[in-house]
């Protein structure tokens, strides 16, 4: 749905605020954008976009409003989320021995990942995936690298303080070893 007017006097911008603030007020959660139209979003309605605009002696307010569902919503929350480093740290379990390593956790919405400063240990979650994707390697001190497999149906956690996963690792040099069990623990200080 596409609804626009005009107006006889005012500017732009104080218009666009006052919409702004109208939107959420009304519960609408609003999404910053580089350009000049205004993002809101709100489950069980869609997105809403809004612009105020000054062309050719005309001031126009112009509101499309799309209806896209909540699983929508979440990815287009996902894409617009603002990206968090934070200093982190990790204890990995693989096939009996543990491991533990300082790094960083990126964190941007349902995107998780933690990096060992020293690239020891790895776990990445992604929720925007559907299934969600989970990745996990660990390499040892004398060389040996354990990751999961590409299709390997991982237990998983994630929060913006506590990533976690677990499951079976193989060691990628010797793929005769067969599977070793894993769980890696991250606690991300922000």
């Amino acid at each position: 749905m596409a609804l626009s007017g005009t107006f006889e006097e005012g500017d732009p911008a104080a218009i666009q605020a006052d919409v702004i603030s109208g939107m959420q007020a009304a519960g609408y959660e609003y999404l910053p954008t580089d350009g000049d139209i205004a993002v809101f979003i709100k489950n069980g309605v869609g997105r809403v976009r809004v612009r105020a605009s000054e062309l050719l002696g005309d001031l126009t307010l112009s509101i499309d409003i799309d209806s896209w569902t909540d699983t929508q919503l979440d990815e287009l929350r996902a894409l617009n989320a603002e990206e968090v480093i934070v200093p982190g740290s990790a204890t990995a379990e693989v096939g009996g021995e543990t491991f533990e390593a300082d790094g960083e956790c990126t964190l941007k919405g349902p995107n998780r990942s933690f990096f060992a400063d020293d690239v020891s240990i790895t776990l990445q979650i992604d929720e925007t995936q559907d299934p969600a994707f989970v990745y996990a390697d660990v390499t040892t001190a004398d060389g040996r690298v354990y990751l999961t497999e590409f299709d390997a149906q991982l237990d998983f956690a994630s929060s913006t303080t506590q990533l976690s996963a677990s499951g079976d690792m193989v060691e990628y040099y010797n793929e005769g070893a067969g599977t070793l069990p894993f769980s890696v623990s991250v606690t991300c200080n922000g």
